[in-house]
């Protein structure tokens, strides 16, 4: 065999093996360290609106983005939660040595119990094309959410727990958000002061 030819099929078997080294490197890159358990979200204490006063409070997206953003100063420095049209949170994760941003867009639902859902609607991570999930499994290991805040990769959301917000002897119950027609709802009960 002439050395040329042996050369050409050397650079092809070095270039396979490269292509599958990036290949297994993204793969143990972007798979769970392990299997999260199914995520459940905490029963909701009733709020005994009976008994207690509570009032609607009805708010536009610019407004609850202001209020936002004066909660969540100071809590965290990677990520940045904003609220426009939709619901975005930006961050950057480390892939491969590289600084990757993300950006994803969320529509966010009431949940059962006053709380919040924010369903995944599109993201953007760089020049990467990754599985949403992988993504939201990524993040689950490097970026930090406030503590009220929870991501669930296998549903694509995040879920936020209202009750634990410090909201002083108020309870906060998400009635309606429509970002499109700049609505939202929230009731607000007072609690009793624990003794």
């Amino acid at each position: 065999m002439n050395k040329w030819k042996a050369a050409f099929f050397i650079l092809i078997i070095l270039m396979i093996l490269a292509a599958a080294g990036v290949w297994f490197a993204l793969q143990q890159a972007f798979s769970p360290s392990e299997e999260a358990e199914p995520f459940i979200p905490p029963e909701a204490e009733e709020a005994d609106t009976d008994s207690a006063p509570s009032f609607i409070v009805e708010t536009t997206p610019q407004d609850a983005d202001q209020w936002l953003q004066r909660e969540l100063e100071g809590e965290q420095d990677n990520v940045s939660i904003y609220i426009d049209d939709f619901v975005y949170v930006e961050t950057s994760i480390q892939a491969l040595g590289l600084e990757v941003p993300i950006e994803i867009r969320f529509i966010p639902e009431p949940a059962e119990g006053g709380n919040l859902w924010l369903r995944e609607d599109g993201f953007q991570a760089g020049p990467l094309s990754l599985p949403a999930r992988e993504v939201f499994l990524l993040m689950q290991d490097v970026v930090e959410l406030p503590p009220w805040m929870e991501l669930v990769p296998d549903e694509e959301s995040i879920y936020a727990d209202l009750e634990q917000l410090d909201t002083g002897n108020f309870q906060i119950d998400v009635e309606e958000v429509n970002l499109q027609e700049e609505t939202i709802r929230l009731r607000m009960t007072e609690q009793p002061e624990a003794s």
